[in-house]
């Protein structure tokens, strides 16, 4: 009979363990989509599964950050990238808008709605704010929410904030900063941001071929572009 009891404990613990993972919000302080940091490509490989394919640096700026390498998973729309230095993930990015914080924020929600989630807890990344202009926020010690558009959480990190030269350049919060912000973008319509948008070397923007959603500050004066329109703007206007 003890035998009974004691298996019958040990299976209902490690059915409570599967349904505490299964019903974990994708996006936390330790992981998303369930892979944390610091694991081999071949553990992402076998969790994320199939297609996946390498590049180098990220999409925005192959080759850059230099002596890192890409592992996408583009149905899971998850990235993990890779230091030369070690075959172990050191950022995990995410731009799929059906992967959530427990309080329900993630890629595609709008920048508000992450604030008014976390309140204080969320902080402008000093790496990523230019002229009092906030392209990524923190939250906690190992999340990272980036913005190129200002409005929308375009794409999420997950970083070692337990780096002891996290605050320095060169330090993970600055890499996790660039890697982000230069991911593949969530875009919704119903968030506004239903343009396709690709960022320039020089830090423009360029809405292509998108429906008038956004109204755009291109050199100076605010437009709304017509469909199949191309402009290269330097940052968005208020909406009226």
């Amino acid at each position: 009979m003890k035998k009974i009891v004691l298996a019958a404990a040990f299976l209902t613990g490690a059915l409570l363990a599967t349904a505490d993972a299964a019903s974990a919000p994708p996006i936390t302080q330790a992981s998303i989509a369930g892979v944390r940091l610091g694991m081999p490509a071949s553990a992402y490989k076998r969790i994320l599964g199939k297609p996946f394919h390498y590049t180098n640096g990220t999409p925005d700026n192959p080759g850059q950050p230099k002596h890192y390498s890409r592992l996408v998973f583009p149905k899971k729309q998850v990235s993990v990238y890779f230091s030369n230095r070690a075959n172990k993930g050191v950022v995990i990015a995410t731009w799929n808008k059906a992967y959530r914080t427990a309080a329900g924020v993630g890629p595609c929600s709008p920048i508000w709605r992450l604030r008014a989630s976390y309140g204080t807890r969320v902080k402008p990344s000093k790496f990523n704010t230019i002229h009092s202009v906030v392209y990524a926020y923190t939250l906690g010690k190992n999340l990272i929410f980036a913005t190129n558009n200002l409005t929308t959480v375009e794409a999420v990190g997950l970083y070692d904030g337990s780096d002891p030269h996290v605050d320095r350049p060169g330090g993970s919060l600055s890499y996790a900063g660039f890697i982000t912000l230069s991911e593949t973008r969530c875009y919704s319509q119903a968030n506004g941001s239903g343009s396709r948008l690709a960022r320039r070397d020089s830090g423009s923007i360029l809405a292509v071929r998108g429906p008038r959603l956004l109204r755009l500050r291109v050199f100076g004066q605010c437009l709304e572009p017509e469909d199949d329109e191309e402009l290269v703007v330097d940052q968005f206007c208020p909406p009226r």
